[in-house]
């Protein structure tokens, strides 16, 4: 069968080579997974294809879980509107794997060939010498990329070797075609700390504002939400919120993702290239999507063209060099090297420039010498000696007015003292200005230069625009389809060495003077919108010697990294601001400014190292520090509620409640009723953990209520979870504790159902993984394993890696019961790391599945650890179960004779009796009641059984729901037994 034909079945068609499947001629929207599954179901009809193979096939080596898979399936059917029950497409087989039932034909029609040959043909530019060779290696990397298989390519080379004249000439090629949708994203030396996602930001802007814009904001909105919601100039104030709430629960994990989905949904509707230039100052939050776009393996019609110096790239020891050797060992990534031109390069120059010349045929090869065939260096030569008159035009014939020898080229031994000669002869004003405009970067607006100066504006673009005339040094600042970037006049650097040129010619002194007048204009004019260059204006701030603003507009800069989850970027971003203040005098405007930059990265430390870095425990600890000394502010909850987390994730139940009273405190005189509800539920998750169970469910009842007047849905600096889901998430365990079963199963089917409703992914996680929780202290194995895997799909695309392994506990758990033991405990023991704070409820499914299992020694050592653990932290609420599961390990290991060793049964009996007392300590009544039916089964053994009736009774009757659950209906049947 040939890979690249398209197969039909029922109406419709599935393009394996344009990634597509269609109905009738409209699209079928998959993502590229989706498409793998549904293409290797079609390709093999009619037979048993196991779960394992499917596997394979699609993720190759990749662990996968079986859960993502069912996922898949069910986006599968809900697209070809196919049922589970009654399935057309298709069938699952219980525990074997699946069927696909249509029948497949191939369709023998042509391929769409997008205008391919006229992408491929000839390479030869017309604007471009000496680079056939280098052109037609770009034209054969787009044919396999035309074929589905995706390029990266990198073109490398010193600064005025060509590498942008030769990305553009592609690019143009590429464009005429009119076949390749084109983004182009420019790197650039950014000020201080790299902001995160720039080029790729810009690459997004120019591809949404293009001929084909709205179809690619439309896709973006699909796929990568979380991206265009950071581009709300594109969107209506409606599709704003609701690309807001769909981007809830965003990770960084799942930004790289969505970004990469998005590429490959419009690549499957035409082919794109991805332009990026002077990568060497790229961010490492860029280079991190730039490794994943060439490293994933299915098609796309796909291609990403950057440019970069090597030299720069060493010497500041930055990451992508690391990062190109590790893609071309795995042959994803091709590097070019242009050359430097030959003599035969300079003639062809020197004939295109001007034609009919009249050029003695040593001039050539006297500017090779001199040039070294450096483009750039060749093209400014050349520009001198016209400047100069060497070279004149005299009756339609260009002609060199001096002999060659006595041409005057040694003065400028390098490109940069010619460039240097060339500023010189400038004008005083004009030099000026391009020392001002170089302090701004390599693309700069006129109106900043001319408030750095203190003169006209229109004065300064009529300046900058006839250098543009004359072609020197400017050019007109365009975006990626020709037009002004913006409604400012804004001009650009012919090249970066103009610009560094420019630069060095000014002192610090008049540089300082020139960057406070920018920073204050340009903070002045974007007021509420300076988050949007937070990192330019702290540049600007430190640069003018004002380290205080400076930081101010770091922790901003560092926000706008968080939201993008660049932690790296985030982090510098904080850390700088903090540096900054250092060596500022002590104030209330000091400390307030630093304790603003450690509250934001307070949060991205415990995220990103977990609940028990020192780093995120110093970041907190200074936080409390300074708001003790200001006194409480706007920052004042933020900052208690990271030291909260610090002691809960030791845990310290005791000092982070004493904190919930001053986030109690603190929460009155906010006007919205969320911090207050914040409180409640921060408080409610301590008292549960001490197990207070009692007061933890009213607690979290009154924090559903509060919240229910907020108009916010998560904390700012917290990872964003809907309070009233997860609080009602937790209650439904709480009342299963307490001895409602009923109501529990209730509470959990209203988070999920909440959670869903609003469409936040991690809220949506969150709840799947605690109904789990629920349905196993219930016993149901089926419900179990659909609530888990649900939400371990959710975590494993989103990258939410913590509650992944929480859910895999109970899966863990599930997969006991199903009679998988070995895999039981493998997925247990992975998970049991990320759970430092519920270590003890994490023991009692590792302990009840070595029962099951008959591991006892394991079972008891799981325990004796979670015991010791709970006694040093006073975590309460598994306490009586593990103590219940320790008298039965016991037990178990006595083998059938245990009546005969009286000691060791004693001893059971102990740790039974002490389960029972602990349960109704914290009045868990469910817990009683385990504890309880297995003491009755020992002390019937010992002869006590009137009295075990008599305490099972008690416990059975107190209850008044949940009749029909297993626990009641094993101590329900022991008790008519004993009757009969």
């Amino acid at each position: 069968m040939n890979s690249r034909q398209a197969l039909l079945f029922e109406g419709f068609r599935l393009d394996r080579r344009n990634q597509e499947l269609r109905r009738d001629s409209g699209l079928v929207a998959l993502r590229p997974k989706t498409f793998a599954v549904l293409q290797y179901l079609a390709e093999n009809p009619a037979r048993l294809i196991t779960q394992e193979e499917l596997l394979k096939a699609v993720w190759g080596p990749t662990a996968v879980g079986e859960g993502l898979l069912r996922g898949y399936i069910r986006d599968l059917r809900q697209a070809l509107g196919d049922h589970a029950e009654n399935p057309r497409f298709i069938e699952t087989l219980p525990r074997r794997g699946f069927r696909f039932l249509s029948k497949v034909t191939i369709d023998t029609g042509g391929v769409e060939n997008l205008a391919a040959s006229t992408l491929t043909k000839s390479p030869h530019a017309p604007g471009l010498i000496g680079r056939n060779q280098e052109l037609g290696s770009l034209h054969q990397l787009l044919s396999l990329a035309l074929g589905g298989k995706r390029q990266v390519v990198l073109i490398a080379g010193e600064a005025g070797i060509g590498k942008t004249a030769l990305l553009n000439a592609f690019l143009e090629q590429a464009a005429q075609a009119g076949a390749a949708r084109i983004a182009c994203g420019q790197c650039v030396e950014q000020y201080g700390t790299r902001e995160a996602y720039l080029p790729i930001f810009d690459a997004l802007g120019r591809l949404c504002s293009g001929e084909h814009a709205s179809a690619a904001v439309a896709v973006l909105g699909q796929y990568a939400p979380s991206w265009l919601v950071q581009m709300p100039g594109l969107l209506s104030e409606d599709q704003y919120q609701t690309l807001q709430k769909r981007a809830q629960g965003t990770t960084q994990s799942r930004m790289l993702g969505e970004f990469c989905e998005a590429l490959e949904a419009l690549a499957g509707e035409q082919l794109l290239i991805l332009g990026l230039e002077d990568l060497q100052w790229t961010d490492l939050a860029t280079l991190d999507l730039l490794s994943i776009l060439a490293r994933r393996e299915h098609r796309a019609r796909l291609m990403v063209v950057g440019t970069y110096r090597p030299a720069d790239v060493i010497v500041s020891e930055h990451p992508l060099r690391a990062v190109l050797h590790d893609l071309q060992a795995h042959q994803q990534c091709t590097e070019l090297w242009p050359d430097y031109l030959t003599e035969t390069g300079v003639e062809t120059y020197l004939a295109r420039r001007f034609p009919d010349h009249e050029f003695p045929t040593s001039l050539k090869r006297r500017i090779h010498r001199n040039t070294a065939g450096n483009p750039l260096f060749l093209t400014a030569v050349v520009d001198e000696l016209v400047r100069d008159k060497s070279i004149e035009s005299r009756e339609g014939r260009w002609h060199l007015t001096i002999e060659v020898e006595k041409l005057n080229l040694g003065k400028s031994r390098s490109l940069r003292q010619l460039i240097e000669g060339q500023l010189s002869r400038l004008s005083t004003g004009e030099q000026r200005l391009l020392e001002v405009a170089a302090v701004l970067g390599s693309q700069f607006a006129a109106d900043l230069v001319a408030v750095a100066l203190e003169i006209d504006p229109v004065e300064v673009e009529e300046q900058f625009d006839a250098l543009v005339r004359r072609h020197q040094v400017l050019r007109p600042a365009l975006d990626g389809f020709g037009e002004r970037a913006d409604q400012r006049s804004r001009y650009e650097f012919l090249h970066d060495l103009y610009r560094t040129a420019a630069f060095d010619r000014s002192s610090p002194g008049r540089r300082r003077h020139w960057y406070k007048g920018i920073a204050v204009k340009l903070a002045n004019d974007l007021g509420d919108r300076a988050d949007e260059a937070g990192t330019e204006l702290a540049f600007y701030f430190e640069h003018a010697c004002m380290p205080l603003e400076a930081a101010r507009y770091c922790a901003l800069a560092g926000d706008r990294a968080a939201r993008r989850f660049a932690d790296s970027e985030a982090r510098a971003q904080f850390g700088r601001g903090i540096e900054l203040l250092k060596g500022v005098p002590e104030s209330k405007e000091r400390d307030a400014a630093e304790l603003r930059l450690q509250v934001g990265l307070a949060p991205i430390l415990i995220y990103s190292q977990g609940y028990e870095t020192d780093d995120g425990a110093a970041a907190v600890s200074r936080a409390s520090e300074l708001n003790a000394r200001l006194g409480d502010g706007d920052q004042t909850f933020a900052a208690v509620r990271g030291l909260y987390m610090i002691l809960v994730g030791k845990p310290d139940y005791h000092a982070a409640l004493e904190l919930c009273d001053k986030m109690d405190r603190v929460a009155q005189n906010d006007p919205d009723p969320y911090a207050a509800a914040e409180a409640l539920r921060l408080r409610g998750y301590a008292v549960m953990g001490l197990g207070r169970l009692a007061e933890a469910r009213d607690t979290l009842t009154r924090a559903v209520a509060a919240s229910r007047g907020s108009e916010r849905s998560h904390w700012p600096t917290a990872f964003i979870e809907d309070i009233r889901a997860t609080c009602t998430s937790v209650l439904g365990l709480i009342h299963w504790m307490l001895g409602y079963p009923d109501q529990a199963t209730r509470l959990a089917r209203q988070a999920v159902d909440r959670a869903v409703k609003l469409g936040g992914p991690f809220t949506t996680a969150y709840a799947r993984r605690f109904r789990a929780t629920i349905m196993r202290w219930l016993r149901n194995t089926a419900a179990v394993v659909e609530e888990a895997e649900a939400a371990i799909v959710i975590c494993e695309q989103h990258g939410f890696q913590f509650l992944r392994m929480q859910a895999s506990l109970d899966k863990g758990w599930a997969m006991a019961m199903q009679g998988r033991g070995a895999a039981a405990i493998r997925e247990i023991r992975a998970a049991l790391p990320f759970a430092p704070f519920t270590r003890s409820g994490a023991a009692t499914i590792l302990a009840d599945v070595c029962l099951q299992l008959g591991k006892t020694t394991e079972g008891l050592r799981a325990v004796d650890d979670a015991l010791e653990f709970v006694r040093e932290h006073h975590e309460g609420s598994f306490e009586p179960e593990l103590y219940r599961l320790k008298g039965e390990l016991l037990l178990h290991s006595l083998g059938r004779r245990n009546h005969q060793r009286v000691a060791e049964l004693q001893k059971a009996e102990r740790y039974l009796v002490i389960a029972i007392e602990k349960a109704r300590e914290i009045d868990a009544k469910s817990l009683e009641l385990r504890a309880t039916v297995s003491l009755y089964r020992l002390w019937s053994k010992l002869g006590k059984r009137p009295e075990a009736q008599r305490m099972l009774a008690d416990v059975y009757n107190w209850f008044t729901e949940g009749k029909n659950t297993p626990d009641l209906i094993d101590a329900r049947r022991i008790l008519e037994k004993r009757r009969a």
